[in-house]
Parts: C-alpha cells; structure tokens; sequence
C-alpha cells in the first residue's frame, strides 16, 4: 500500500455566524432571562479574557424555553451541537430565582445542561445559579439540574461580605492576583442577596470537589461558611468543570477585585472543557457520510465545530491523501497532524477557505511517517 485515499461527505447544520476558541461557537452563554437578574455589562470577561458572548437577556419565558429546549431548526437547542457537544465554552447562570429554568424549560432544559457539562461544557454560576447547578437549593428540596452532585444552602441573608480564598496555590487564585497585580487573598464587598454556601458535610463523600473561599464578614447565617466550589470529575475526561458562587462577584466592573475575581472563575472553569471526542478511524478507500444526526458518530457538523476522525498510516504508505466534499454554500477547512487532535493552531497541513470541498495529500518528504494521524 503506498497510496491511502480518505474522503468525508459533510453536511451543515443550521448557521449561526461568529467566532470563538477553537471548537465552540462562542465562548460564553450569559443566561439572564426569565426570572433572573443582575448585571449584563460583562466588561470584567471582556477585558481580562478576551471573551466573546452570546447573551441571553430577555424577560419572555417561552423565548428562553425554545433556545435552551429546541425549535424545529434547531431541535436540541443552542446551546448544544447537532452531536450534543456544547457550542459555548461556558454556560453561565446569572441570579435570580431557581425556578428559572423549571419554569423556562422543564425536564428538557435540565437534560439540555446535563448533556452540555457531561460532554464537555463548563458551568459557572452565581448565586440562584449555584443552586440550580446543585442537586437542590437545600437539602431535601426540589430537584435541580444537579451538574454539582452535592446540596446548596439558600438563606435570607442581604449584605456585603469580604470573601477569603483559603488556598492561595489554586488557579483561581493565582489567575486573580495576576488580573490584581499583587497578592491577596480578599475578595470585598461582595453581595449576598438572598444568597447561600455550600455545606461541607451533608452529603460526603465529596469527590472531585474544591471548597476554595469562604464569606468571614461576621454576624450573619452565611459568615465562616463556604462561599465558592469548584467541581470537575475527572474520571471522566469529556466533561466539562463547574464553578459556583453563593454570592455576586459578576457584579464588580473590570477594575474592582470581585470583578478580577470573577474572571479568574470563568478562566479556570473555561481550562476545564472536557477533551474532544473521536468520531471515527477513517478507512483507505472508504468514505463516511455526515448527514444523519439520528445516529452516533455520522451527525451533521455546526459552525465553527470540529468533526475529529483518526486514520493510521503503515511505514509502506508514500502518500496520504484526505478530501472532504461539503453541502453546497458552506465553506469547510480540513486539518492533519500526527499524534493528537487537529486544529487550526497545530495542524502540519490544513486546507482552508472558501468552498465546501477541500483536499490534502501529505508525501513522505513532507512528513508523512508511520502512525495515527487526526
């Protein structure tokens, strides 16, 4: 064999235009829709991250309920692939009230966040968003979504509250003394507004968690309680990371600590999207049609989604030859590289630019060697 020729059929699925980190759509879905509150500024991510953001500020639950849960066009909703890989980065559930996405969604929207972390998304969350991340708002209440397995506490407490992060080696903590420029370990006046913590000792084991800060204002329910969590399981390595906030960082603008702060959480949460998943070992000769979003492996791609697929070449092969015919109107890139997953800033040859159909042929003075090839 010294010619491998590999081809991929690819059909798109409905078009949004914008740009974000490799793989995603964009990097921040800002719920703030009905019933929820707060600030929509989001200069902090903005200005230290570099973010781009796809809001969803509405007051109409019917609006939110078909974004989350799915339209015709669009039936598993936007804030997932047609594959169920997360189109955003981060998923970010502003304050307000629990029921938001009960009352937007239902079991649907629950499934649409489970499916978004579990494949790779990351959650972040303040206040009414840490609860609903949670597995309830307090023990034995309703049923959340449940992204952070263990119970939150919601209490009545209105004030403002310095916030003490008690491990200074956590990224959190470093990314924030770097966006502050010097050392510290307080996070002031920072808003309780009917907000909770997140109890150490309800539910142990606590597996895969991190109780980071805690709110030392005395005098109140909350004082000397955990006030941010963060969660990851790792023996999963495609789902994403959560972070979660009793309180209200968010609500700080770029220059103010909370507001650093707050970008320190969406960057280590954003560092913890699951790894990328394999569609498939492509065989010489054979193409693979993506057109079917009915079965694993075969869906259509979205836009600025990566479709990953691995093909091994043997130490006879010369030459390796990939193409790629795409549904007319679309522009589709190709990407190869030896080793590790394919992208834009890593492949050894991409074919790239406008059109659906594109083609790479690799020789062995070019490095083409034997081995698995994304």
């Amino acid at each position: 064999m010294k010619y491998i020729i590999i081809s991929i059929f690819f059909l798109h699925s409905i078009v949004i235009t914008s740009f974000g980190a490799e793989g995603f759509f964009k990097d921040y879905f800002h719920d703030q829709g009905y019933h929820l509150s707060g600030q929509k500024h989001n200069d902090h991510i903005k200005t230290f991250l570099n973010y781009s953001i796809e809001p969803n500020f509405t007051t109409t639950s019917s609006f939110t309920k078909n974004r989350i849960n799915g339209t015709a066009i669009d039936s598993n909703g936007v804030l997932l692939y047609p594959d169920n890989s997360p189109r955003f980065r981060i998923y970010y559930h502003s304050g307000g009230y629990f029921s938001h996405l009960d009352d937007c969604g239902g079991a649907i929207a629950h499934d649409r966040l489970r499916t978004f972390v579990a494949n790779g998304g990351s959650w972040v969350g303040s206040c009414a968003g840490a609860g609903a991340a949670s597995l309830a708002a307090y023990p034995g209440g309703t049923a959340m979504v449940g992204v952070y397995p263990h119970y939150y506490q919601d209490r009545g407490d209105r004030f403002l509250s310095d916030i003490k992060i008690m491990d200074m080696t956590h990224p959190i903590a470093i990314y924030y003394n770097n966006f502050l420029g010097y050392r510290d370990s307080i996070v002031d006046s920072t808003w309780f507004l009917s907000g909770g913590y997140f109890p150490d000792n309800v539910d142990p084991p606590y597996n895969f968690t991190t109780f980071l800060a805690k709110s030392v204002t005395p005098g109140y329910s909350i004082s000397d309680k955990w006030a941010i969590v963060c969660y990851k399981d790792t023996n999963h390595i495609n789902s994403g990371r959560v972070v979660l906030s009793g309180a209200h960082p968010e609500a700080g603008r770029s220059y103010t600590k909370k507001g650093k702060f707050f970008a320190a959480m969406c960057k280590f949460a954003a560092e913890g999207n699951g790894a990328p998943k394999i569609k498939g070992m492509l065989l010489n000769n054979l193409s693979r049609t993506m057109n079917d979003n009915t079965k694993s492996g075969y869906e259509k791609i979205g836009d600025k989604q990566y479709h990953h697929f691995t093909v091994f070449v043997p130490e006879e092969a010369e030459t390796l030859e990939v193409t790629i015919a795409g549904e007319t109107g679309y522009d589709f890139n190709l990407y190869l590289k030896k080793g590790g997953f394919a992208f834009t800033s890593n492949s050894l040859k991409s074919a790239t630019g406008l059109g659906e159909n594109k083609v790479i042929i690799l020789t062995k003075s070019e490095g083409l060697s034997k081995g698995l090839w994304y």
